[in-house]
């Protein structure tokens, strides 16, 4: 009877904080870009003051107030014949890695480019079967980190195309859909979908293999984990669920923090939804993400996960 009304305290505990914290931590929302069904993968600038999104063939660099977009110009592409799916700039603001695939072949492919435009070179160029997609820098403008989805796994190379590798941290086995780079340059964080509980969740591994993690504990939260990004300094984890965005320790303990709340003039199927894709301000006080496919929005984070 003892464990039964323990058992009962701690789930009531559990409840209390998750229900108070979505009322308490709910950020104020600011759109910043409306375009088409294809706006994806936007991303802060270094400096804070840009997003730098893809709008079907093409990237954008957009202020942050939703003023002075501005289409990155690439030499010998056509929009019609490439369509990207997902980017990131380098941390000195020089270079933008992205994946795209190339209408003519079908096959996810990263490319490199001036920030200021240029034509874009070609870093993996994607084999029979082959998908290579989600580059992202790692903290040092040393490498690049992305995926491959033959065999769901994580491979990086050097920006000037040498020393590609693929690395093994996890003993998960799955699919993996996104990675990001952990500023001190030692973990990487990862959506991962298990193909046997047929769930995304979200794990950090370590680079030199020593330790891994599930983020968000099953006991507290059970829903489908996508699109996680690190906060600047590293203690906390954003990622999406359904139509929202919640904040957790990035060290895999206490409960989801929700800080979104959408109407969505009923629309209640998830596939109506597309890929939040939440990108964290280097000083920490905004979240970018996209909302219902065609915008970009930022929301206002909690005073309680600022750095």
């Amino acid at each position: 009877m003892r464990n039964i009304i323990v058992f009962t305290i701690n789930i009531i505990l559990i409840f209390f904080i998750f229900g108070c914290s979505d009322d308490n931590n709910i950020g104020v929302v600011t759109e910043i870009y409306s375009g088409e069904s294809s706006v994806k993968s936007p991303k802060w600038t270094p400096d804070g003051e840009r997003v730098l999104f893809t709008d079907g063939g093409a990237l954008y660099f957009i202020d942050s107030d939703g003023s002075n977009l501005t289409e990155i110009p690439m030499i010998n592409k056509n929009e019609d014949e490439l369509v990207i799916y997902s980017c990131s700039i380098s941390n000195d603001g020089r270079y933008i890695a992205f994946s795209a695939v190339e209408i003519n072949r079908g096959l996810s492919e990263i490319y490199l480019i001036s920030s200021e435009g240029g034509e874009p070179v070609k870093l993996v160029e994607a084999g029979e079967d082959d998908n290579y997609h989600s580059p992202v820098w790692s903290y040092d403008d040393e490498w690049i980190y992305f995926l491959r989805s033959y065999d769901s796994s994580i491979w990086r190379i050097r920006p000037d195309g040498t020393d590609m590798s693929s690395i093994d941290i996890f003993s998960f086995t799955g699919y993996f859909y996104s990675i990001k780079c952990s500023k001190d340059g030692k973990y990487i964080l990862l959506e991962c979908n298990d193909d046997i509980l047929r769930k995304n969740d979200v794990f950090i591994g370590a680079i030199d293999n020593s330790e891994e993690w599930e983020v968000v504990d099953d006991r507290y939260f059970s829903s489908d984990e996508k699109d996680p990004c690190y906060s600047p300094d590293d203690r906390w984890v954003c990622f999406s669920d359904g139509f929202e965005l919640f904040i957790v320790s990035s060290d895999g303990s206490g409960v989801p923090v929700k800080i979104t709340e959408h109407d969505f003039g009923g629309c209640a199927r998830p596939d109506c939804y597309l890929d939040m894709m939440p990108d964290w301000s280097p000083d920490g006080q905004y979240i970018v993400f996209t909302t219902t496919g065609d915008c970009i929005s930022s929301v206002k984070v909690p005073d309680e996960f600022l750095p």
